[in-house]
C-alpha cells in the first residue's frame, strides 16, 4: 500500500508543475500577443465621391481724375470650379493690375486672389486640407485714386475653398478629429466710414455627418462636437468621436467630412455718386499670400488597440 504520506507530496508537486505549465503556455501567448502588430481602426476613404467648390468673386471699380478726363474701369470677375468642370487640383483666380505707373513710375494697385484645395493636389492621407489667399497691394497712390474693391460689407472681394469627403471605418472604434488652421494676415486695416474703409474676415467650418440608406429613406445626421469653427485666435482643435460601421439597425454607415475656409476683404474710399474720393488707400491688404496662403486641415485618427488585458493575467497572485 503507498504511504500516504508519499502520495500526498506527489499529488502536491504534479499539481504545482501542472500549474507552472500553465503559466508558463500563458506567458508565450502573452508574448506574441504583445509582440505582434496592433489591431488598428481602418479608414476606407471613396476617392471617387470627392467633392470640392473654389470660388473667387472679385467685384472692383477704379478712378481717377485725369484733366481732361476721368479714368473709369470696373471688374465683374467670378469663378467658381467644381467636381464636374475641374480637377481637384484646380485654381479659382483673380489677377488685376491698375493705376500703373499713374501718377507717378512705381505707383499702382495689383489684386491676386486664389481658392484651391490640398497641396499639388493631392489628399493628406488621413484628411482633407483647403486653401485660399486674397492679396491686395496699394503702392503711391494719392487722394485721387477711386478705389471699390468689393461693393460693399454684403458683397466683398470673396476666397471661397470647400471640399468634401466620404469615408468608412472597418470596426467601433474611437477617432480623434485633429483640426488645424494656418496662414498670416498684414492688412493696413481702418475705419472712418462706410464710404472710407478696409476690413477682412476669416471663417472656417469643420463638419462631420453619418449617412445611412439611400435614396428617399436616407437620413442624415451631424455626429455630435460638430461643427467645429477656428479663426485667428483659436487655431486648433480635436474632437473625440466614436465612430462605427453599423447603425443599431445593421445599415451600413458612410460618413462625411467637410472643410471650408471663406476669405473676405472689403478696400473703399470711392463714392460713385459724384465720383468722390475720401483719401488715399496706399498699404498692404494681404489675408495669406500665394507663398504662404491660409490653409484649413482636418486630419482623423484612429485608435490602436493594445493588448494590455493579455498582459493584466500575468499579475494573478501564486
Amino acid at each position: 500500500m503507498t504511504n500516504p504520506i508519499q502520495f500526498c507530496r506527489t499529488l502536491f508537486y504534479n499539481w504545482k508543475n501542472c500549474r507552472q505549465l500553465g503559466r508558463s503556455a500563458l506567458l508565450i501567448i502573452t508574448l506574441c500577443l504583445a509582440t505582434g502588430p496592433d489591431l488598428r481602426a481602418e479608414i476606407t476613404w471613396q476617392e471617387s465621391e470627392t467633392e470640392f467648390d473654389y470660388i473667387i468673386d472679385n467685384q472692383s471699380t477704379f478712378y481717377y481724375y485725369q484733366p481732361p478726363t476721368n479714368y473709369f474701369e470696373s471688374y465683374t470677375d467670378l469663378s467658381n470650379l467644381n467636381e464636374m468642370t475641374a480637377s481637384l487640383g484646380s485654381v479659382a483666380e483673380t489677377q488685376i493690375s491698375e493705376f500703373i505707373g499713374v501718377p507717378q513710375p512705381g505707383s499702382g494697385v495689383q489684386i491676386l486672389g486664389q481658392a484651391m484645395g490640398p497641396e499639388n493636389g493631392t489628399h493628406p492621407t488621413d484628411g482633407l486640407m483647403v486653401q485660399a489667399f486674397l492679396s491686395t497691394v496699394a503702392t503711391d497712390l494719392n487722394n485721387q485714386h477711386g478705389i471699390n474693391i468689393g461693393i460693399d460689407i454684403d458683397k466683398p472681394l470673396k476666397a471661397v475653398s470647400r471640399v468634401i469627403r466620404l469615408f468608412e471605418v472597418n470596426q467601433q472604434e474611437n477617432y480623434r478629429v485633429r483640426m488645424e488652421l494656418t496662414g498670416l494676415a498684414v492688412f493696413d486695416g481702418f475705419y472712418v466710414d462706410d464710404q472710407f474703409q478696409a476690413s477682412y474676415s476669416i471663417r472656417t467650418e469643420v463638419r462631420l455627418e453619418q449617412i445611412v440608406g439611400t435614396g428617399d429613406q436616407i437620413e442624415v445626421q451631424t455626429v455630435p462636437g460638430f461643427p467645429v469653427v477656428l479663426d485667428e485666435a483659436n487655431r486648433t482643435a480635436a474632437v473625440q468621436v466614436q465612430l462605427r460601421p453599423f447603425d443599431d439597425q445593421l445599415r451600413p454607415i458612410t460618413y462625411r467630412i467637410k472643410t471650408e475656409l471663406e476669405l473676405n476683404s472689403l478696400i473703399d474710399n470711392f463714392t460713385l455718386n459724384g465720383f468722390v474720393v475720401a483719401g488715399d488707400l496706399s498699404g498692404n491688404y494681404q489675408v495669406g499670400s500665394s507663398q504662404a496662403p491660409f490653409a484649413l486641415k482636418a486630419l482623423l485618427e484612429p485608435a490602436i488597440n493594445h493588448p494590455g488585458a493579455a498582459i493584466n493575467l500575468l499579475l494573478l497572485p501564486d
